[in-house]
């Protein structure tokens, strides 16, 4: 690209038009004219880079429940403690301290997070594996129904700890604030699904009854007296 230089008016007239992108004007780092040459036109340069946006630093969120933990709260007291008695007294640029002691604090958090959840998928894989082999004995008629129905009460207890554990912010913000994806709103519907459903009963006579087959088809004869037929 040429600008020409009018000596009559001392400055420079563009005889050529540059167009440049709205998303690429931060781009520029530096316009320059060279020495002019044999005519009154002069090289006009434009140097420009290209612009990567750095991503952003995710928000690290102090979890409230791990606050009400006596172990995760005496570790991060150790963990501040060390931290303290060893920075104490050094010179360094405002800010620092804090986005370090910041750090400790995070680092604390996800030890505590990822011990628990190490914990619970551990517990769980074992209860699963039990109520397989629960499983069996009941096909082969040695074990009874009601201990299988409450060692799957005890797995359902634990996937709604884990749930509440890791998507306490994560549904809070896709689902009750409005985004609700369609795989969102599924894993919410699969998820409380269990329940609603009625493990085991006792009728008016005090017999038990096992089994949501069972216990779906007791409470219909039951609403019969209640609901007219066409609705049950």
């Amino acid at each position: 690209i040429f600008s020409c230089y009018t000596p009559t008016h001392g400055a420079y007239s563009r005889l050529d038009r540059f167009l440049l992108a709205n998303d690429r004007s931060l781009d520029i780092r530096r316009v320059t004219y060279q020495v002019r040459f044999l005519s009154d036109n002069a090289l006009f340069l434009l140097e420009c880079e290209t612009y990567v946006p750095k991503p952003a630093i995710p928000l690290s969120h102090l979890r409230p429940d791990l606050l009400s933990d006596p172990e995760y709260k005496q570790d991060l007291q150790g963990a501040l403690n060390d931290y303290f008695s060893t920075n104490w007294g050094m010179a360094s640029a405002r800010g620092v301290e804090w986005e370090a002691l910041k750090v400790v604090i995070r680092v604390e958090s996800l030890s505590k997070t990822y011990g628990i959840r190490k914990r619970l998928d551990q517990e769980l894989t074992r209860q699963e594996d039990v109520l397989t082999a629960l499983q069996r004995e009941i096909d082969n008629g040695v074990a009874s129904e009601s201990a299988w129905l409450e060692l799957r009460c005890r797995i359902v207890e634990l996937w709604d700890r884990l749930d509440s554990f890791f998507h306490w912010n994560y549904r809070q913000r896709l689902y009750w604030e409005g985004n609700r994806s369609g795989r969102m709103l599924a894993w919410l519907l699969r998820r409380e699904h269990p329940v609603y459903i009625i493990q085991m009963l006792h009728d008016p006579s005090g017999e038990l009854i096992l089994g949501q087959l069972q216990v779906n088809s007791h409470l219909r004869e039951h609403l019969r007296f209640f609901i007219p037929h066409h609705v049950v």
